[in-house]
């Protein structure tokens, strides 16, 4: 079987997520996975692909809205799929969200699955004098997924048995919470998840001109680098995903919200390394 997961993420902790659901789907089947990371200017094809996965952190109770219109631009050949999201509070729709626009062109839906991790804004964290930690997922979080993963592989087996259509599909469909697409109707907007960040600005001083913030961090096209390589930043495109001020490798990126606070780079291999996710051999289950 070979398994895409198309995911948006910031930070890092949703592939993060994405890859402990690989595990458990690796520890009962031979698979094989390619990590997506959904960027604006990004359309990927799903021909070769058995099973997709989709997933997203929840933004004010929905998916990013960035997340769902790249989706909109994708087809997905009839594949069947799973959904997956990760929240710090409330999941609000996030799961609703990503279904609702992948069913359009794709198979069947096999499950479902949201998993309460953390907060990577980085005007929520503690202040750098406080002395605290930043929290990781939490072997709970990483359970529950890798769980989800063996009934993924279990459901996927089923419905290849029952694809000719001589028995009925099983589906999974996730809850819609109406009340929720009231307020994602006047919340949820791209600049509002600015405001999470903060206008930004960079430290000359200690900015190296490395570029990751462009070429890699960003995942809405909102910093371009000036002849001088330096960032600049298109506040309008903006997604609030607080890549960049949690990311940056030197603390170069900065505002006045986020200043003095620790950053959340916990999981930054899977934005500045994404290429290279891989997912660790374990013993395969019998059965």
């Amino acid at each position: 079987m070979k398994c895409a997961f198309v995911y948006f993420s910031g930070t890092g902790i949703t592939p993060k997520f994405a890859s402990e659901i690989a595990k458990g789907m690796k520890s009962r089947d031979n698979a094989t996975f390619d990590f997506l990371r959904v960027k604006k200017g990004e359309i990927f094809e799903f021909t070769n692909y058995d099973f997709i996965g989709i997933g997203a952190p929840a933004y004010s109770l929905r998916a990013p809205r960035l997340m769902t219109k790249l989706l909109r631009k994708m087809t997905f050949h009839g594949k069947p799929f799973f959904v997956f999201a990760t929240y710090n509070t409330m999941p609000g729709n996030t799961l609703w969200d990503l279904y609702r626009v992948v069913k359009k062109s794709a198979g069947v839906c096999l499950g479902y699955l949201q998993g309460s991790i953390t907060v990577n804004i980085r005007a929520w964290n503690p202040k750098k004098s406080s002395g605290k930690q930043l929290k990781k997922i939490t072997e709970a979080v990483k359970d529950q997924a890798r769980a989800f993963g063996k009934k993924l592989v279990g459901r996927y087996q089923q419905w290849l048995l029952n694809k000719d259509g001589q028995q009925q599909q099983a589906k999974w469909v996730p809850p819609k919470r109406l009340l929720l697409v009231t307020w994602a109707a006047f919340f949820t907007w791209n600049w509002q998840m600015m405001l999470t960040v903060g206008f930004k600005r960079v430290d000359k001083k200690k900015c190296t001109r490395c570029g990751l913030c462009a070429t890699k961090i960003c995942p809405s096209e909102a910093i371009y680098l000036t002849n001088e390589h330096l960032p600049t930043f298109v506040e309008r495109r903006c997604v609030g995903c607080n890549g960049c001020v949690n990311l940056c490798p030197e603390d170069a990126i900065w505002t006045y919200q986020t200043r003095n606070r620790l950053p959340y780079d916990l999981y930054k291999e899977y934005i500045l390394n994404e290429e290279q996710i891989k997912i660790e051999e374990e013993p395969q289950e019998k059965g």
